[in-house]
């Protein structure tokens, strides 16, 4: 649990992923951080929707990871899913910064709530970046472009799915 309370100070200093430090453990309790606050933002905590949040952010990191590192291979580089799923999992622990904004709420103004969840969407974005980068020793657009890679491939694939559909339906009209 050091290493959770050492990553919610400074994610920077905890950045080289140790893959023999962060035990799969520390990724599956941060994870379920996530899911709880997440569910907490929802003003739903119940162990169903915690649980079904849980396995859904579970699912969506050990997928990102495994994308990111096949393209990361393509790019010849080294393979590191595992190294690269207990950081991306680390990094869930920032979604516990959005409560308070949500509890400041109704105390400011909505522009500036606003701006505050970008920053925080900004800087949970940059962190995992920022691990991409340091996993497989890249420079800063090339983790930003693998970062992007999965939500490019689901965006691909719906698209994809969606013409393939329309031609299908389309004859019966």
């Amino acid at each position: 649990m050091d290493i959770i309370f050492q990553y919610i100070k400074n994610p920077y200093a905890i950045l080289p992923i140790d893959s023999e430090k962060v035990s799969i453990w520390h990724c599956l309790v941060s994870i379920l951080l996530g899911a709880l606050s997440l569910g907490s933002l929802l003003d739903t905590i119940n162990l169903l929707f915690i649980c079904a949040l849980f396995s859904c952010l579970l699912i969506i990191m050990i997928l990102n990871a495994l994308t990111i590192d096949f393209v990361a291979q393509l790019l010849s580089k080294p393979a590191n899913s595992i190294t690269l799923f207990k950081g991306l999992s680390l990094s869930l622990i920032i979604i516990i910064f959005f409560k308070p904004i949500q509890l400041l709420e109704p105390f400011v103004s909505s522009t500036i709530i606003s701006l505050l969840y970008l920053l925080g969407l900004s800087y949970f974005s940059h962190i995992q970046c920022k691990t991409i980068q340091k996993t497989y020793q890249i420079r800063g657009i090339t983790a930003n472009l693998l970062w992007l890679m999965p939500s490019l491939l689901t965006l691909g694939t719906i698209i994809a799915v969606w013409i393939l559909l329309i031609q299908l339906i389309a004859p019966y009209f």
